[in-house]
């Protein structure tokens, strides 16, 4: 795994592979998409930042929000 300040490179190993599998066949992504988001599971996100709509089917797993979306949460959590 290699890892930056906020990014992080995973490797795709079994168990992200079996939630993948699982999340495609609950929700019917296709299985890159399955993949990103068992990816953001295992590794801890919090949210995934897409403005792919098909991802929303996904939003039981992982809050799906766009970029715009994070950006004022952000600029909220700021004037706090």
């Amino acid at each position: 795994m290699i890892s930056t300040k906020g990014f992080v490179i995973a490797g795709l190993d079994v168990p992200i592979s079996d939630a993948a599998a699982r999340i495609r066949a609950d929700t019917g992504l296709r299985l890159p998409d399955a993949i990103i988001i068992a990816t953001g599971l295992a590794k801890g996100a919090r949210y995934l930042v897409t403005h792919d709509k098909e991802l929303k089917k996904a939003s039981r797993y992982l809050e799906t929000i766009s970029s715009k979306d994070l950006l004022n949460r952000f600029r909220r959590a700021k004037k706090k």
